[in-house]
């Protein structure tokens, strides 16, 4: 996974707890920044060899990859209203490229903006 990727990779954990179990993940950024719990979408194309699991997944968007370095993932699994296990990992964010900026505008620009919204 490269910096900035956006909903490019998915996480899906296969898991041996009831169907209807909802299963939440947090994150803590390479920066040490906690993320609120997420809930992950049941996975509906489970295969066959891994029947006698139940399975969940979540989209990883840019917010996740911005920064490279280790982000650390924690689930909870939560079933009539209880939690019943929680457990962790980690990935990896690749450094990327990073993107080319427009130059920087010059001290005067909001001045040159305000005079042309004035001409109109």
């Amino acid at each position: 996974m490269y910096q900035g990727s956006n909903n490019a990779n998915t996480i899906i954990l296969l898991a041996p707890f009831v169907e209807n179990s909802q299963v939440k993940i947090a994150f803590r950024l390479p920066n040490g920044i906690l993320t609120e719990p997420h809930l992950m979408t049941p996975y509906e194309d489970m295969p066959a060899e891994y029947s006698q699991y139940n399975g969940w997944t979540y989209s990883i968007d840019a917010t996740l990859t911005e920064l490279y370095g280790t982000v650390d993932l924690q689930f909870r699994v939560v079933t009539t209203g209880q939690t019943i296990a929680s457990f962790g990992c980690s990935f990896v964010v690749q450094k990327g490229v990073a993107p080319i900026l427009p130059a920087e505008p010059t001290a005067d620009i909001y001045e040159q903006i305000l005079e042309a919204l004035a001409d109109l």
